[in-house]
């Protein structure tokens, strides 16, 4: 199966229900079907190739769901950006994965000229955002100059739908390659699993460019004909407003907001309608918030685990019961889970060991990354790099993450990419980048630095000098100056003892 038998899944029911809200604007499906048509016939009018790379640097959007499905649907691969990126950041990217054409908002000039210098190969600039002159192809005119006839492209489901870059060991993003199989297989199961469908209204608050949000929060209400209701920012007291008013049923958050609407001041009237289901990943759901959440607004919080090489769900608490608080739940349909040794060989309950996973839902690889693909996809199971455990009655429970991850606000930061940066900066001798707890965002990064001698530099400066080369949440939250690193034998130096440097 593919997004293209996705996309009419919601057909089956009425295409005139509703499909986006954003604000004061209602999209139905039977529009969403036309818009995504014209805009396969205006990607081919510029050029676009079937398995051609597009790019998109958008918000959460329309605009977004629209580029997203009319690529995929017309046989190219989309590759969804985090629009955070420096500049550097978004070059690798765009290289990286061969873009040809970028989807994006109205574009700083200065940015754009930087992009296609140090990308050749970027041919086509898409703006959603215009304004009266504008050298760069304007998407709304695209859609009012194309065809509604939907291209009849040949998509087998092995091909490539999307490529989701997430943050590898080295430091550098990989692409996880996902087909359409992988996607359609997990939204069907996520369904499923969800038991939602065409009564139900999505909160689409994360980013769409997140694995976690495109599957759950777009996927699977389009398999199911549900209402996705789009904010781009995440403010807890509209957010509450926003529940009554589009009667919102399904909440998919990461732990820290969560935490915030369980701060959000104001009486919570028992009258008022609620999320009947709040789901949560990115990151490990504290036990303290996890209650909190449930006393205050008596809705549970149902955690889930997954990960972009996966598409990305893989296990959740099961809907139709008390959830286990502390556990990411049971697989998935079609989705096998289980703890082995380093010989992967399956433990037995209770023993801690890497958690394995395989199913439809498993990418095909990284893209141009032939030996980190073997290694991580063995035997038919993808190494996930997380220790976990299994109880009795087959629930799973992560134990701790994969090795040196810091995962701020659901977002993987891998410290040897701050450490890169950091070794850049003339007064820097010696760093080391460790994850540190945060009541807000989970975990954020914290540095280490030995400053070269007879030079000297301060935090403020430090932080210029990273806020120029990496994205915001991948800033270092604090920063200690040291003037000897603790170290082993081979002159390693041992993280699991900065944290008693304070």
């Amino acid at each position: 199966m593919t997004l293209k038998e996705l996309l009419q899944k919601p057909f089956q029911n009425d295409a005139n229900n509703v499909a986006i809200v954003l604000d004061q604007d209602r999209i139905s499906y039977k529009e969403l079907q036309e818009k995504i048509n014209r805009f396969q016939n205006g990607l081919k009018k510029i050029g676009v190739q079937k398995g051609e790379h597009v790019g998109l640097l958008l918000p959460n959007s329309p605009e977004f769901i629209i580029s997203y499905m009319g690529v995929a649907t017309l046989g190219s691969t989309v590759v969804p950006i985090n629009p955070t990126l420096t500049v550097d950041e978004l070059t690798y990217i765009i290289n990286d994965a061969s873009i040809k054409t970028l989807i994006c908002v109205q574009p700083l000039e200065r940015l754009v000229k930087i992009l296609q210098k140090n990308c050749p190969q970027l041919k086509n600039i898409l703006v959603t955002a215009e304004t009266e002159k504008t050298p760069f192809i304007s998407f709304t005119s695209l859609l009012e100059t194309s065809e509604t006839t939907p291209v009849d492209e040949l998509i087998s489901s092995e091909d490539v739908a999307a490529i989701l870059y997430t943050s590898g060991t080295t430091g550098k993003p990989k692409g996880a390659m996902l087909t359409h199989k992988n996607l359609f297989s997990n939204a069907a199961s996520g369904y499923e699993t969800l038991k939602c469908g065409i009564t139900d209204n999505f909160l689409v608050s994360l980013p769409l460019f997140h694995s976690f949000q495109a599957t759950v929060g777009m996927l699977i209400p389009i398999f199911g004909g549900s209402k996705m209701v789009i904010v781009r920012d995440f403010k807890p007291q509209q957010i509450l407003e926003l529940v009554d008013k589009e009667k919102l049923s399904i909440f998919l958050g990461v732990p820290s907001m969560y935490l915030l609407l369980t701060r959000t001041p104001g009486e919570i009237k028992k009258e008022s309608h609620f999320f009947r289901l709040c789901v949560s990943g990115g990151a490990a759901l504290p036990i303290a918030i996890a209650e909190e959440f449930e006393k205050r607004f008596n809705t549970p919080v149902h955690e889930g685990y997954g990960l972009t090489e996966a598409s990305p769900v893989c296990a959740v608490n099961p809907i139709d019961q008390p959830p286990k608080i502390g556990s990411i739940g049971k697989p998935i349909n079609g989705v096998e889970l289980k703890v082995t040794d380093e010989d992967q060989n399956e433990l037995p309950v209770g023993e801690v060991g890497e958690l394995l996973v395989r199913g439809d839902n498993v990418m095909k690889g990284y893209l141009g990354l032939e030996e980190a693909t073997q290694s991580t996809l063995r035997n038919n199971w993808l190494h996930t790099g997380d220790m976990a455990k299994k109880d009795d009655e087959g629930y799973f429970y992560i134990v701790d993450r994969k090795k040196e991850m810091i995962i701020v606000a659901g977002e993987n930061v891998y410290p040897r990419e701050i450490e890169e940066v950091l070794y850049q900066h003339p007064a820097v001798a010696e760093n080391a980048v460790i994850g540190v707890p945060d009541h807000l965002r989970g975990e954020v990064p914290r540095a280490y630095i030995k400053v070269k001698e007879e030079m000297e530099t301060n935090r403020k400066e430090i932080l210029a000098f990273c806020r120029e080369r990496l994205a915001t949440y991948k800033l270092p939250k604090t920063i200690r100056f040291i003037d000897e690193f603790p170290k082993n034998a081979t002159g390693k130096i041992l993280k699991k003892d900065l944290i008693h440097l304070n």
